[in-house]
Parts: structure tokens; sequence; C-alpha cells
């Protein structure tokens, strides 16, 4: 499970929120909505893909959690997935094509604690980082910043994102970067 303590997160006007909750349009949000927490030693069991990671997914893959199950009406809970960003990036994470049916991302707060089906959710999302020394919340050393999120897994499974990051203002790449998360199971390649 993955626990962030102390995680804070303050909407401003400035927040930068495309719809989500199962529309499956892409979702932005940019440092105006990113949140914080003391991480501590963080990395080793977090799945690193280039300057993105995704805090303590490792976490997940001897999770028996019940949210790998359906719910009656064939909808799946969200499991926390907290996502970092290098200060001074944007990423852009997708959930594969062959993987829509079992997968879906939520970072948008107005979707968190929602089950979804994973089909119907949200498979695109950019995350934009707070600039170098000047993050919404926390010190201003800090070199992540934090979005708070869930993603949804049907079945145990290890699950497969690609990321496209590129310092701001620069394109992002056309070959992602691949992100193996273990929920339940173990990733092998």
């Amino acid at each position: 499970m993955i626990v962030a303590l102390g995680l804070l997160m303050i909407p401003t006007a400035s927040a930068t929120l495309a719809r989500g909750g199962g529309s499956a349009e892409p979702v932005q949000r940019g440092c105006g909505s990113s949140v914080y927490g003391a991480l501590g030693a963080w990395v080793a069991d977090s799945v690193v893909a280039g300057p993105v990671g995704f805090v303590r997914a490792r976490r997940y893959v001897d999770s028996r959690s019940t949210s790998f199950n359906p719910l009656p009406d064939g909808r799946y809970r969200g499991l926390k997935l907290l996502a970092v960003v290098k200060t001074g990036w944007r990423a852009r994470i997708v959930v594969p094509a062959r993987q829509q049916p079992f997968v879906a991302l939520a970072h948008h707060p107005s979707t968190f604690g929602k089950p979804v089906i994973p089909q119907e959710g949200v498979h695109d999302e950019t995350l934009t980082a707070c600039p170098p020394g000047r993050p919404l919340l926390g010190p201003i050393s800090q070199a992540w910043t934090q979005f708070n999120g869930e993603i949804t897994v049907a079945g145990r499974r290890c699950v497969l994102l690609h990321v496209y990051a590129a310092k701001q203002g620069k394109p992002l790449p056309n070959r992602p970067i691949l992100a193996r998360l273990p929920f339940g199971t173990r990733c092998h390649g």
C-alpha cells in the first residue's frame, strides 16, 4: 500500500485540470495542482522511468488487494499511485491500447475514490512539474513535483505504461520510456 504521510493538496485557480472521470479524455495537471509530502528514501521500492517516478509502486508486487476484483456492477476500485515528475519537466503517461481493457489512470482529483470500468477510464495524462526552485508547496530545493492519484487494475498483472517526457518548452519524444508496474505479480523483461 502506498502511504504518503503529510500529503497536502491545495487546489488553486491556476491549476490546470482537464475533465477526467470515465470520459476517456486526456487529463492535464500542472504545478498549481501538485501536492507535497515527505517521501523519505522512496526510490528503491518505486518504479522510475527517466524523469518520472511511481512512488512505492513495487510494494504492490505481493498485494492481495480486493481492488483487483470487480464490484458487482463490473467496476473496480483504484489503488493509490503517487506520480512524481522531475522539476522543470513535463510527462505524458499513456496506457497502451492492449492494456486499456484492464488498466485506467486517475490523477484528476474529481475521480479519486470512484470505481471505474477500466476500458471507460482515463488512459492518457500529462503532468507538468513545477519549475526548479519554484514549488507550489514544500522546500525550494525539492527535485520532484508530486501528483497524487490512483490506478485501476482489473486482476493481478504487470502493468505497462508508456512515458513520454521532456524538459518544459521542448517537444515530447515520439518513443516512450516503458514503465512496468507490478500489481499482485512480478514483472519480467
